[in-house]
């Protein structure tokens, strides 16, 4: 699905190694906080980055009263289902770093997303409608905010809307 050759993969991975063992060096400056926001922004922007898993009924029925398109400041995210303050937890709190094919798997199962309305993605998620995204929608591939919102998900949005609230 995703679009990511060897070579990318080793250059994200070795700089993760560099951020683990600046951690172990000094843990104290290099918090878990600190390395939470450097690996966020090590795999953001990516096609692969915080993949669309799922959405809430309120943010659907959003996106039905804008006719399933994006509206300027319509106030819907992405929210982690699994913080993204734990992930960096599992791969930076280890007495070892991660191998490359352990620090993708680990990353990649915990970088799910729901797509929220706003508000929706503060605290814990609330119940949403999970799907598979087999054709990468929603993905936020070179984008720094957002995420792709065009034909395809407005097509696919209006299926899932049908499929649970009919008409």
């Amino acid at each position: 699905m995703f679009d990511l050759s060897e070579k990318q993969k080793e250059s994200i991975w070795r700089q993760y190694v560099a951020l683990f063992n600046a951690k172990q060096a000094d843990p104290e400056y290099w918090s878990l906080k600190h390395c939470n926001r450097v690996l966020t922004n090590l795999m953001a922007c990516r096609d692969f980055s915080w993949q669309v898993i799922g959405i809430t009924e309120k943010a659907l029925k959003q996106y039905k009263s804008q006719n399933f398109k994006r509206a300027n400041k319509d106030g819907i995210t992405r929210g982690h289902i699994k913080p993204r303050a734990l992930t960096a937890n599992l791969v930076m709190n280890k007495t070892k770093h991660l191998s490359l094919q352990e620090f993708f798997d680990v990353w990649l199962m915990n970088d799910k997303t729901v797509l929220c309305a706003k508000g929706e993605n503060k605290t814990l998620l609330p119940e949403y409608i999970r799907f598979e995204n087999t054709e990468n929608l929603f993905n936020c591939k070179d984008m720094i905010v957002g995420h792709r919102h065009k034909e395809q998900e407005i097509e696919f949005l209006k299926k899932l809307y049908q499929i649970h609230f009919g008409a």
